[in-house]
Protein backbone atom coordinates (compact mmCIF):
# COMPACT_ATOMS: atom_id res chain seq x y z
CA UNK A 1 0.00 0.00 0.00
CA UNK A 2 1.07 3.46 -1.09
CA UNK A 3 1.65 6.13 2.34
CA UNK A 4 0.00 9.23 1.60
CA UNK A 5 2.95 11.54 1.10
CA UNK A 6 4.19 8.41 -1.45
CA UNK A 7 0.72 9.79 -3.48
CA UNK A 8 1.55 13.27 -3.45
CA UNK A 9 5.25 12.75 -4.95
CA UNK A 10 3.85 10.34 -7.60
CA UNK A 11 0.74 12.95 -8.79
CA UNK A 12 3.48 15.42 -8.71
CA UNK A 13 5.90 13.61 -10.86
CA UNK A 14 2.91 12.61 -12.96
CA UNK A 15 2.57 16.71 -13.49
CA UNK A 16 5.40 17.29 -14.27
CA UNK A 17 5.94 14.71 -17.29
CA UNK A 18 2.56 15.82 -18.61
CA UNK A 19 3.28 19.70 -18.22
CA UNK A 20 6.38 18.91 -21.28
CA UNK A 21 3.59 19.12 -24.03
CA UNK A 22 1.57 21.49 -22.87
CA UNK A 23 4.04 24.21 -23.10
CA UNK A 24 5.09 22.60 -26.46
CA UNK A 25 1.89 22.39 -27.82
CA UNK A 26 -1.53 24.81 -26.61
CA UNK A 27 -4.10 22.83 -28.14
CA UNK A 28 -2.62 20.29 -25.90
CA UNK A 29 -4.57 21.66 -22.78
CA UNK A 30 -7.86 20.44 -24.65
CA UNK A 31 -6.51 17.30 -25.42
CA UNK A 32 -5.68 16.24 -21.81
CA UNK A 33 -8.09 18.15 -19.72
CA UNK A 34 -10.97 16.58 -18.37
CA UNK A 35 -9.59 13.40 -19.15
CA UNK A 36 -9.31 10.01 -16.85
CA UNK A 37 -6.13 7.58 -16.49
CA UNK A 38 -7.76 5.54 -18.67
CA UNK A 39 -8.66 8.06 -22.04
CA UNK A 40 -4.56 9.35 -21.02
CA UNK A 41 -3.59 5.98 -21.86
CA UNK A 42 -4.48 6.21 -25.31
CA UNK A 43 -2.72 9.37 -26.00
CA UNK A 44 0.27 9.25 -23.87
CA UNK A 45 4.12 8.17 -25.15
CA UNK A 46 5.41 4.95 -23.35
CA UNK A 47 7.60 6.89 -20.73
CA UNK A 48 4.07 8.59 -19.62
CA UNK A 49 2.28 5.41 -19.89
CA UNK A 50 4.20 3.98 -17.06
CA UNK A 51 3.41 7.13 -14.76
CA UNK A 52 -0.43 6.78 -15.61
CA UNK A 53 -0.71 3.03 -14.72
CA UNK A 54 0.97 4.30 -11.27
CA UNK A 55 -1.57 7.06 -11.31
CA UNK A 56 -4.34 4.57 -12.23
CA UNK A 57 -2.98 1.96 -9.48
CA UNK A 58 -2.93 5.49 -7.13
CA UNK A 59 -6.43 5.95 -7.66
CA UNK A 60 -8.10 2.49 -6.64
CA UNK A 61 -5.64 2.59 -3.64
CA UNK A 62 -7.07 6.32 -2.61
CA UNK A 63 -10.10 5.12 -1.49
CA UNK A 64 -8.84 2.94 0.94
CA UNK A 65 -6.32 5.21 2.22
CA UNK A 66 -9.28 7.89 2.90
CA UNK A 67 -11.45 5.32 4.69
CA UNK A 68 -8.65 4.07 7.25
CA UNK A 69 -8.04 7.88 8.35
CA UNK A 70 -11.33 8.26 8.81
CA UNK A 71 -11.78 4.86 11.15
CA UNK A 72 -8.08 6.36 12.67
CA UNK A 73 -10.07 9.86 13.41
CA UNK A 74 -12.82 7.56 14.58
CA UNK A 75 -11.06 5.72 17.09
CA UNK A 76 -9.16 8.93 18.40
CA UNK A 77 -12.50 10.13 19.19
CA UNK A 78 -13.71 6.89 20.90
CA UNK A 79 -10.53 6.74 22.60
CA UNK A 80 -10.46 10.71 23.78
CA UNK A 81 -13.86 10.37 24.63
CA UNK A 82 -13.70 7.45 26.96
CA UNK A 83 -10.70 9.11 28.84
CA UNK A 84 -12.81 12.19 29.38
CA UNK A 85 -15.83 9.76 31.13
CA UNK A 86 -12.96 7.96 33.08
CA UNK A 87 -11.61 11.25 34.17
CA UNK A 88 -15.31 12.72 35.33
CA UNK A 89 -15.47 9.40 37.04
CA UNK A 90 -12.24 9.96 39.28
CA UNK A 91 -13.77 13.24 40.32
CA UNK A 92 -17.20 11.77 40.99
CA UNK A 93 -15.80 8.80 43.35
CA UNK A 94 -19.22 6.91 42.81
CA UNK A 95 -21.44 10.03 42.97
CA UNK A 96 -23.99 9.52 40.67
CA UNK A 97 -25.36 12.13 37.77
CA UNK A 98 -27.82 12.42 35.47
CA UNK A 99 -26.10 13.18 32.09
CA UNK A 100 -22.11 11.66 31.82
CA UNK A 101 -21.66 12.26 28.56
CA UNK A 102 -23.02 15.47 28.31
CA UNK A 103 -20.69 16.25 31.51
CA UNK A 104 -17.40 14.20 29.81
CA UNK A 105 -17.65 16.51 27.04
CA UNK A 106 -17.97 19.66 28.36
CA UNK A 107 -15.59 19.32 31.10
CA UNK A 108 -13.02 18.15 28.12
CA UNK A 109 -13.66 21.04 26.73
CA UNK A 110 -12.63 23.17 29.91
CA UNK A 111 -9.78 21.66 30.84
CA UNK A 112 -11.32 19.82 33.30
CA UNK A 113 -11.00 23.49 35.29
CA UNK A 114 -14.12 24.16 37.36
CA UNK A 115 -16.92 25.99 35.57
CA UNK A 116 -18.30 27.54 38.61
CA UNK A 117 -15.23 29.28 39.84
CA UNK A 118 -17.21 32.46 39.68
CA UNK A 119 -19.54 32.74 42.41
CA UNK A 120 -21.97 35.20 41.52
CA UNK A 121 -22.64 32.97 38.64
CA UNK A 122 -23.38 30.02 40.92
CA UNK A 123 -25.17 31.70 43.39
CA UNK A 124 -27.39 33.27 40.86
CA UNK A 125 -28.20 29.93 39.52
CA UNK A 126 -28.64 28.30 42.84
CA UNK A 127 -31.06 31.03 43.84
CA UNK A 128 -33.39 30.27 40.57
CA UNK A 129 -32.69 26.45 41.47
CA UNK A 130 -33.94 26.45 45.08
CA UNK A 131 -37.12 28.11 44.36
CA UNK A 132 -37.43 25.25 41.53
CA UNK A 133 -36.62 22.49 44.17
CA UNK A 134 -39.28 23.66 46.46
CA UNK A 135 -41.69 23.89 44.11
CA UNK A 136 -42.07 20.39 44.16
CA UNK A 137 -41.94 20.06 39.88
CA UNK A 138 -38.79 17.53 39.78
CA UNK A 139 -38.39 15.21 42.59
CA UNK A 140 -35.07 14.56 40.95
CA UNK A 141 -34.05 18.03 41.24
CA UNK A 142 -34.65 18.10 45.23
CA UNK A 143 -31.55 15.17 44.94
CA UNK A 144 -29.92 16.88 43.24
CA UNK A 145 -29.89 19.71 45.88
CA UNK A 146 -29.31 17.62 48.49
CA UNK A 147 -26.10 15.77 46.51
CA UNK A 148 -24.99 19.45 46.24
CA UNK A 149 -25.21 20.56 49.63
CA UNK A 150 -23.51 17.82 51.62
CA UNK A 151 -20.57 17.74 49.19
CA UNK A 152 -16.83 19.16 50.26
CA UNK A 153 -15.04 18.23 47.41
CA UNK A 154 -14.47 21.59 45.12
CA UNK A 155 -14.17 19.31 42.07
CA UNK A 156 -16.96 17.38 42.61
CA UNK A 157 -19.14 19.89 43.32
CA UNK A 158 -18.52 21.72 40.68
CA UNK A 159 -19.79 18.80 38.37
CA UNK A 160 -22.74 18.16 40.26
CA UNK A 161 -23.97 21.78 39.56
CA UNK A 162 -23.22 21.59 35.96
CA UNK A 163 -25.14 18.34 36.07
CA UNK A 164 -28.05 19.82 37.59
CA UNK A 165 -28.00 23.53 35.53
CA UNK A 166 -27.91 20.73 32.20
CA UNK A 167 -31.80 19.61 33.80
CA UNK A 168 -32.29 23.20 34.85
CA UNK A 169 -31.88 24.61 31.09
CA UNK A 170 -34.11 21.65 30.08
CA UNK A 171 -37.06 22.69 32.15
CA UNK A 172 -36.61 26.47 31.41
CA UNK A 173 -36.26 26.00 27.59
CA UNK A 174 -39.81 24.19 28.02
CA UNK A 175 -41.72 25.39 30.43
CA UNK A 176 -43.90 27.42 28.06
CA UNK A 177 -45.08 24.60 26.34
CA UNK A 178 -45.32 22.18 28.90
CA UNK A 179 -46.75 24.20 32.13
CA UNK A 180 -50.02 22.82 31.97
CA UNK A 181 -48.58 19.37 32.67
CA UNK A 182 -45.78 20.56 34.64
CA UNK A 183 -47.25 23.53 37.15
CA UNK A 184 -50.65 22.00 37.96
CA UNK A 185 -51.62 18.46 39.83
CA UNK A 186 -48.75 15.31 38.98
CA UNK A 187 -46.04 17.14 36.83
CA UNK A 188 -44.67 14.42 35.92
CA UNK A 189 -41.28 16.20 34.61
CA UNK A 190 -38.86 14.31 34.01
CA UNK A 191 -35.03 14.97 33.95
CA UNK A 192 -33.72 15.48 30.43
CA UNK A 193 -30.73 18.09 28.44
CA UNK A 194 -31.10 21.05 27.12
CA UNK A 195 -31.26 21.71 22.88
CA UNK A 196 -27.80 21.85 21.47
CA UNK A 197 -28.26 24.77 20.65
CA UNK A 198 -28.91 25.67 24.43
CA UNK A 199 -26.02 23.65 25.29
CA UNK A 200 -23.82 25.66 22.34
CA UNK A 201 -24.80 28.92 23.69
CA UNK A 202 -23.80 27.47 27.53
CA UNK A 203 -20.51 26.78 26.35
CA UNK A 204 -20.09 29.94 24.52
CA UNK A 205 -20.62 31.63 27.72
CA UNK A 206 -18.41 29.50 29.76
CA UNK A 207 -15.65 30.11 26.91
CA UNK A 208 -16.00 33.82 27.10
CA UNK A 209 -16.25 34.10 30.57
CA UNK A 210 -19.83 35.29 30.57
CA UNK A 211 -21.02 33.03 33.32
CA UNK A 212 -22.59 34.45 35.43
CA UNK A 213 -24.64 37.26 32.67
CA UNK A 214 -25.64 33.84 31.01
CA UNK A 215 -27.32 32.45 34.24
CA UNK A 216 -28.82 36.15 35.50
CA UNK A 217 -30.46 36.05 31.94
CA UNK A 218 -32.65 33.10 32.75
CA UNK A 219 -34.05 35.03 35.85
CA UNK A 220 -38.04 35.63 34.73
CA UNK A 221 -38.60 39.13 33.99
CA UNK A 222 -41.79 39.19 36.04
CA UNK A 223 -41.69 41.59 38.93
CA UNK A 224 -44.49 39.79 41.33
CA UNK A 225 -42.00 36.43 40.90
CA UNK A 226 -38.90 38.37 42.13
CA UNK A 227 -40.80 39.42 45.08
CA UNK A 228 -42.48 36.08 45.39
CA UNK A 229 -38.52 34.39 45.08
CA UNK A 230 -36.92 36.61 47.22
CA UNK A 231 -39.14 36.07 49.71
CA UNK A 232 -39.21 32.46 49.74
CA UNK A 233 -34.73 32.74 49.21
CA UNK A 234 -35.14 34.50 52.76
CA UNK A 235 -37.15 32.30 54.37
CA UNK A 236 -35.44 29.32 53.99
CA UNK A 237 -35.44 27.79 57.76
CA UNK A 238 -32.12 25.66 58.76
CA UNK A 239 -34.17 22.57 58.68
CA UNK A 240 -38.14 22.56 57.54
CA UNK A 241 -39.17 20.67 60.37
CA UNK A 242 -38.24 23.21 62.55
CA UNK A 243 -41.72 25.67 62.08
CA UNK A 244 -42.42 27.82 64.98
CA UNK A 245 -46.79 27.54 65.63
CA UNK A 246 -48.93 29.46 68.13
CA UNK A 247 -51.12 27.16 70.10
CA UNK A 248 -52.66 29.07 72.38
CA UNK A 249 -55.48 31.99 72.02
CA UNK A 250 -54.02 35.56 72.66
CA UNK A 251 -56.34 38.50 73.29
CA UNK A 252 -54.43 42.16 73.44
CA UNK A 253 -52.87 42.64 76.95
CA UNK A 254 -52.13 38.92 77.48
CA UNK A 255 -48.63 37.50 78.86
CA UNK A 256 -47.72 34.62 77.18
CA UNK A 257 -44.57 32.18 75.95
CA UNK A 258 -46.62 32.31 72.71
CA UNK A 259 -46.27 36.10 72.02
CA UNK A 260 -42.83 36.10 70.57
CA UNK A 261 -43.93 33.19 68.12
CA UNK A 262 -46.49 35.37 66.71
CA UNK A 263 -44.61 38.14 66.21
CA UNK A 264 -42.12 35.75 64.16
CA UNK A 265 -44.66 34.27 62.10
CA UNK A 266 -46.09 37.87 61.72
CA UNK A 267 -42.68 38.70 61.21
CA UNK A 268 -42.37 36.12 58.17
CA UNK A 269 -45.59 37.12 56.37
CA UNK A 270 -44.70 40.62 56.41
CA UNK A 271 -47.09 42.25 58.55
CA UNK A 272 -44.28 43.09 61.21
CA UNK A 273 -41.43 45.22 60.79
CA UNK A 274 -38.43 43.44 60.94
CA UNK A 275 -37.26 45.89 63.40
CA UNK A 276 -39.84 44.39 65.96
CA UNK A 277 -38.07 42.78 68.94
CA UNK A 278 -39.72 39.02 69.28
CA UNK A 279 -38.31 38.73 72.83
CA UNK A 280 -40.83 40.63 74.52
CA UNK A 281 -43.96 38.33 75.95
CA UNK A 282 -46.52 40.85 76.44
CA UNK A 283 -49.48 41.18 73.49
CA UNK A 284 -49.13 44.64 72.77
CA UNK A 285 -50.42 47.91 70.71
CA UNK A 286 -47.78 47.48 67.55
CA UNK A 287 -48.55 43.66 67.77
CA UNK A 288 -52.42 44.22 67.98
CA UNK A 289 -52.13 46.02 64.69
CA UNK A 290 -49.98 43.31 62.89
CA UNK A 291 -52.70 40.96 63.78
CA UNK A 292 -55.71 42.76 62.62
CA UNK A 293 -53.85 43.47 59.27
CA UNK A 294 -52.98 40.03 58.98
CA UNK A 295 -56.53 39.42 60.01
CA UNK A 296 -57.92 41.47 57.33
CA UNK A 297 -55.62 40.39 54.49
CA UNK A 298 -56.82 36.62 54.80
CA UNK A 299 -60.59 37.31 55.37
CA UNK A 300 -60.78 36.74 58.91
CA UNK A 301 -62.31 38.72 61.13
CA UNK A 302 -59.98 41.86 62.32
CA UNK A 303 -60.65 41.88 66.19
CA UNK A 304 -57.23 41.25 67.22
CA UNK A 305 -57.89 38.13 69.06
CA UNK A 306 -55.69 35.31 67.93
CA UNK A 307 -58.31 32.30 68.29
CA UNK A 308 -58.41 28.94 66.18
CA UNK A 309 -59.13 30.50 62.99
CA UNK A 310 -56.82 32.81 62.99
CA UNK A 311 -53.82 30.36 64.59
CA UNK A 312 -54.77 27.67 61.88
CA UNK A 313 -54.17 29.92 58.74
CA UNK A 314 -50.96 31.67 61.08
CA UNK A 315 -49.52 28.44 61.77
CA UNK A 316 -49.48 26.22 58.19
CA UNK A 317 -46.51 24.47 57.84
CA UNK A 318 -43.52 26.32 56.91
CA UNK A 319 -42.16 23.88 54.14
CA UNK A 320 -45.57 24.24 53.07
CA UNK A 321 -46.15 28.03 52.89
CA UNK A 322 -42.50 27.61 50.88
CA UNK A 323 -43.67 25.31 48.49
CA UNK A 324 -47.07 26.84 47.79
CA UNK A 325 -44.91 30.05 47.22
CA UNK A 326 -42.60 28.21 45.35
CA UNK A 327 -45.06 26.66 42.98
CA UNK A 328 -46.59 29.96 42.50
CA UNK A 329 -43.59 31.54 41.59
CA UNK A 330 -43.06 28.68 39.00
CA UNK A 331 -46.40 30.13 37.56
CA UNK A 332 -45.87 34.11 37.78
CA UNK A 333 -42.62 33.28 35.21
CA UNK A 334 -44.80 32.75 32.95
CA UNK A 335 -46.98 36.10 33.09
CA UNK A 336 -45.28 39.54 31.59
CA UNK A 337 -46.09 42.40 33.82
CA UNK A 338 -49.32 43.64 34.24
CA UNK A 339 -48.81 46.96 32.07
CA UNK A 340 -50.98 45.87 29.05
CA UNK A 341 -53.70 43.18 28.65
CA UNK A 342 -56.67 41.63 30.84
CA UNK A 343 -55.02 39.50 33.21
CA UNK A 344 -57.77 37.33 35.23
CA UNK A 345 -56.03 35.43 38.00
CA UNK A 346 -58.85 32.29 38.40
CA UNK A 347 -58.61 31.41 42.16
CA UNK A 348 -58.94 35.30 43.15
CA UNK A 349 -62.26 35.72 41.18
CA UNK A 350 -60.72 39.19 39.70
CA UNK A 351 -60.20 40.75 36.55
CA UNK A 352 -56.96 43.58 36.01
CA UNK A 353 -57.19 45.50 32.77
CA UNK A 354 -54.03 47.62 32.00
CA UNK A 355 -53.54 50.21 29.67
CA UNK A 356 -49.89 51.72 29.48
CA UNK A 357 -48.73 50.71 32.91
CA UNK A 358 -51.91 52.13 34.37
CA UNK A 359 -55.11 49.90 35.98
CA UNK A 360 -57.89 51.08 33.75
CA UNK A 361 -60.52 48.29 35.21
CA UNK A 362 -60.56 46.06 38.00
CA UNK A 363 -63.77 43.55 37.98
CA UNK A 364 -65.18 40.82 39.99
CA UNK A 365 -65.75 37.81 37.95
CA UNK A 366 -67.34 34.08 38.07
CA UNK A 367 -64.78 30.84 36.31
CA UNK A 368 -65.43 27.87 35.75
CA UNK A 369 -66.94 25.00 38.73
CA UNK A 370 -64.24 22.27 39.76
CA UNK A 371 -65.85 19.63 37.17
CA UNK A 372 -65.81 22.42 34.20
CA UNK A 373 -62.74 24.16 34.81
CA UNK A 374 -61.61 27.80 33.72
CA UNK A 375 -58.32 26.95 31.73
CA UNK A 376 -55.05 28.63 31.92
CA UNK A 377 -54.21 30.51 28.70
CA UNK A 378 -53.36 33.02 26.62
CA UNK A 379 -55.05 34.52 23.53
CA UNK A 380 -55.84 38.10 21.98
CA UNK A 381 -59.50 39.69 21.76
CA UNK A 382 -60.45 39.66 18.51
CA UNK A 383 -64.24 41.57 18.71
CA UNK A 384 -66.94 42.75 20.81
CA UNK A 385 -70.80 41.01 20.59
CA UNK A 386 -73.20 43.66 21.50
CA UNK A 387 -76.55 41.17 22.02
CA UNK A 388 -74.80 37.73 21.70
CA UNK A 389 -77.06 35.12 21.15
CA UNK A 390 -76.38 31.72 23.06
CA UNK A 391 -76.23 28.30 21.47
CA UNK A 392 -76.03 25.79 24.18
CA UNK A 393 -73.00 23.54 24.25
CA UNK A 394 -73.38 19.46 24.19
CA UNK A 395 -72.15 19.55 27.58
CA UNK A 396 -74.91 22.09 28.97
CA UNK A 397 -77.44 20.70 27.02
CA UNK A 398 -76.88 17.06 28.58
CA UNK A 399 -76.19 18.48 32.21
CA UNK A 400 -78.48 21.44 32.73
CA UNK A 401 -81.05 22.28 30.38
CA UNK A 402 -82.53 18.45 29.92
CA UNK A 403 -82.68 17.97 33.12
CA UNK A 404 -84.87 20.88 33.80
CA UNK A 405 -87.07 20.55 30.43
CA UNK A 406 -87.58 17.24 31.63
CA UNK A 407 -89.71 18.27 34.57
CA UNK A 408 -91.71 21.40 32.86
CA UNK A 409 -90.78 21.75 29.08
CA UNK A 410 -92.20 25.44 29.40
CA UNK A 411 -88.83 26.23 30.86
CA UNK A 412 -87.41 26.45 26.71
CA UNK A 413 -89.72 29.27 26.37
CA UNK A 414 -89.46 30.91 29.63
CA UNK A 415 -85.80 31.22 29.01
CA UNK A 416 -85.88 32.09 25.80
CA UNK A 417 -84.69 28.86 23.61
CA UNK A 418 -85.38 27.97 20.24
CA UNK A 419 -85.17 24.28 19.31
CA UNK A 420 -83.72 23.69 15.62
CA UNK A 421 -83.56 21.07 13.44
CA UNK A 422 -81.52 20.03 10.83
CA UNK A 423 -83.37 22.19 8.14
CA UNK A 424 -83.28 24.79 10.30
CA UNK A 425 -86.96 24.48 11.40
CA UNK A 426 -88.11 25.25 14.74
CA UNK A 427 -89.58 22.63 16.76
CA UNK A 428 -92.36 22.61 19.73
CA UNK A 429 -90.68 21.49 22.78
CA UNK A 430 -93.65 19.64 23.84
CA UNK A 431 -93.45 17.11 20.87
CA UNK A 432 -90.06 15.92 21.78
CA UNK A 433 -89.79 12.33 24.43
CA UNK A 434 -87.53 14.21 27.19
CA UNK A 435 -87.73 11.39 29.35
CA UNK A 436 -85.64 9.77 26.34
CA UNK A 437 -83.78 12.26 25.27
CA UNK A 438 -80.04 13.05 25.46
CA UNK A 439 -76.88 15.15 24.54
CA UNK A 440 -76.09 12.40 22.34
CA UNK A 441 -79.24 11.76 20.49
CA UNK A 442 -80.40 14.86 21.04
CA UNK A 443 -80.88 15.85 16.82
CA UNK A 444 -81.06 19.58 17.54
CA UNK A 445 -80.00 23.09 18.44
CA UNK A 446 -80.63 25.08 21.54
CA UNK A 447 -80.07 28.65 20.54
CA UNK A 448 -80.81 31.25 23.26
CA UNK A 449 -82.00 34.56 21.47
CA UNK A 450 -80.23 37.69 22.22
CA UNK A 451 -80.53 40.22 25.10
CA UNK A 452 -79.98 40.67 28.71
CA UNK A 453 -81.64 37.80 29.55
CA UNK A 454 -79.52 35.89 27.62
CA UNK A 455 -77.18 33.03 29.24
CA UNK A 456 -74.62 35.60 27.58
CA UNK A 457 -76.26 38.93 28.64
CA UNK A 458 -75.55 41.77 26.57
CA UNK A 459 -71.79 41.37 25.25
CA UNK A 460 -69.11 38.49 24.60
CA UNK A 461 -65.99 38.89 24.08
CA UNK A 462 -63.95 36.72 21.89
CA UNK A 463 -60.79 35.41 21.32
CA UNK A 464 -59.44 32.43 19.71
CA UNK A 465 -59.56 29.34 22.33
CA UNK A 466 -59.24 25.52 21.22
CA UNK A 467 -61.75 25.37 24.22
CA UNK A 468 -63.99 27.75 22.79
CA UNK A 469 -63.24 29.78 26.06
CA UNK A 470 -64.26 33.68 26.58
CA UNK A 471 -65.43 36.53 28.36
CA UNK A 472 -68.76 37.70 28.38
CA UNK A 473 -71.32 39.24 30.29
CA UNK A 474 -74.59 38.15 32.54
CA UNK A 475 -78.04 38.50 33.64
CA UNK A 476 -77.38 36.19 37.25
CA UNK A 477 -75.95 39.71 38.70
CA UNK A 478 -76.64 38.27 42.51
CA UNK A 479 -73.72 35.84 41.80
CA UNK A 480 -71.25 38.64 42.07
CA UNK A 481 -72.04 39.20 45.77
CA UNK A 482 -70.95 35.55 46.71
CA UNK A 483 -67.22 34.79 48.02
CA UNK A 484 -67.23 31.47 46.53
CA UNK A 485 -67.90 32.72 42.32
CA UNK A 486 -66.32 28.92 40.77
CA UNK A 487 -69.86 28.42 39.25
CA UNK A 488 -69.70 29.03 35.71
CA UNK A 489 -69.46 26.45 32.86
CA UNK A 490 -65.78 27.46 32.26
CA UNK A 491 -66.15 30.78 30.63
CA UNK A 492 -65.63 33.86 32.45
CA UNK A 493 -68.56 35.78 33.16
CA UNK A 494 -67.48 39.51 34.06
CA UNK A 495 -69.40 41.75 36.31
CA UNK A 496 -68.25 44.88 34.53
CA UNK A 497 -68.92 43.90 31.35
CA UNK A 498 -70.59 47.26 30.61
CA UNK A 499 -67.64 49.08 31.57
CA UNK A 500 -65.03 46.73 29.61
CA UNK A 501 -67.06 46.77 26.56
CA UNK A 502 -67.57 50.52 26.88
CA UNK A 503 -63.75 51.02 27.05
CA UNK A 504 -62.97 48.35 24.27
CA UNK A 505 -65.71 50.08 21.70
CA UNK A 506 -64.70 53.59 22.07
CA UNK A 507 -61.42 52.87 20.56
CA UNK A 508 -63.13 51.51 17.59
CA UNK A 509 -65.29 54.82 17.18
CA UNK A 510 -68.06 53.77 18.95
CA UNK A 511 -70.15 56.69 21.48
CA UNK A 512 -71.94 55.95 24.31
CA UNK A 513 -74.87 56.29 22.21
CA UNK A 514 -74.35 54.08 19.24
CA UNK A 515 -73.57 51.41 22.09
CA UNK A 516 -76.90 52.07 23.67
CA UNK A 517 -78.74 52.07 20.57
CA UNK A 518 -77.80 49.35 19.32
CA UNK A 519 -78.67 47.18 22.90
CA UNK A 520 -81.48 48.89 22.77
CA UNK A 521 -82.58 47.29 19.27
CA UNK A 522 -81.43 43.66 20.59
CA UNK A 523 -79.74 42.84 17.10
CA UNK A 524 -77.05 41.27 17.05
CA UNK A 525 -73.95 43.15 16.22
CA UNK A 526 -70.29 42.91 16.31
CA UNK A 527 -67.14 45.30 16.43
CA UNK A 528 -64.06 43.79 15.53
CA UNK A 529 -61.23 45.33 17.62
CA UNK A 530 -58.34 47.23 15.86
CA UNK A 531 -55.93 46.88 19.05
CA UNK A 532 -56.52 43.60 20.02
CA UNK A 533 -55.48 43.07 23.89
CA UNK A 534 -53.30 40.13 25.27
CA UNK A 535 -55.82 38.24 27.57
CA UNK A 536 -53.88 36.23 30.10
CA UNK A 537 -56.08 33.22 32.21
CA UNK A 538 -54.03 32.19 35.23
CA UNK A 539 -53.60 30.25 38.57
CA UNK A 540 -51.99 31.99 41.42
CA UNK A 541 -52.87 31.13 44.85
CA UNK A 542 -50.13 32.62 46.97
CA UNK A 543 -47.90 35.33 45.73
CA UNK A 544 -46.17 38.61 47.83
CA UNK A 545 -46.39 42.20 46.73
CA UNK A 546 -44.42 44.40 48.60
CA UNK A 547 -43.18 42.21 51.50
CA UNK A 548 -46.21 41.00 52.65
CA UNK A 549 -47.69 37.27 51.19
CA UNK A 550 -51.24 36.62 49.69
CA UNK A 551 -52.87 33.62 49.72
CA UNK A 552 -56.38 32.56 48.37
CA UNK A 553 -57.95 28.89 48.25
CA UNK A 554 -57.05 26.64 45.71
CA UNK A 555 -60.08 26.19 44.49
CA UNK A 556 -59.35 23.69 41.73
CA UNK A 557 -56.99 21.30 44.06
CA UNK A 558 -53.74 22.43 41.39
CA UNK A 559 -51.10 22.83 44.42
CA UNK A 560 -49.72 19.61 45.49
CA UNK A 561 -47.86 18.70 48.94
CA UNK A 562 -43.80 19.20 48.96
CA UNK A 563 -42.22 16.01 49.92
CA UNK A 564 -39.14 16.22 52.38
CA UNK A 565 -35.77 15.89 51.40
CA UNK A 566 -32.90 15.65 53.14
CA UNK A 567 -31.42 19.00 51.93
CA UNK A 568 -28.59 20.38 54.09
CA UNK A 569 -30.68 23.97 54.31
CA UNK A 570 -28.49 25.56 56.49
CA UNK A 571 -25.05 24.60 53.98
CA UNK A 572 -27.98 26.72 50.91
CA UNK A 573 -28.45 29.42 52.76
CA UNK A 574 -24.50 30.35 53.37
CA UNK A 575 -24.33 30.21 49.42
CA UNK A 576 -27.82 32.30 49.13
CA UNK A 577 -27.63 35.12 51.48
Amino acid sequence: MFKKNKISQLYCFAGLLFSVPVFAEQGAIETVAGQTTETLLQTVNPTQQVVVEAMQTVEAVQPEVDINESAVVDEAQIAATLQAQQKLQQFLAGTPVQFEAALADLYAANQFAPIWADKTAEKAFLQQYVVWVLSGVSAASAEQLALISRTDDVMQRDILLSDAFLDYLHYQENLKKSSTKWLYGNSGYKAALPSQLRLENWKQAIADGHLAVFVQHLVPTNKQYRQTADKVLVSLPDNMGSAVTVNDTLKPGMRSADVKNLAILLQSKGFLSADYSANDDIYGDELLAAVKGFQAKNGLTADGIVGAGTRNVLNQNLSNNLYKLAINAQRLSLLPNQSNGIFVNIPTYQLYYYRDGQLVLQSKVIVGKKERQTPVMYSRLSNVVVNPPWNAPVRNINQDIIPKVRQDPSYIYRKGYTIIDGQGRTIDPYTIDWENMTAKNFPYRLRQAPGGDSALGSYKFNMPSSDAIYLHDTPSKGLFARNDRALSSGCVRVHKSDELASLLLSENGWSAERKNQVLASKKTTSANLSKRDDVYLYYVTAWVDNGKIYTVPDIYGHDKKLAKHNVNWKAIKQILL
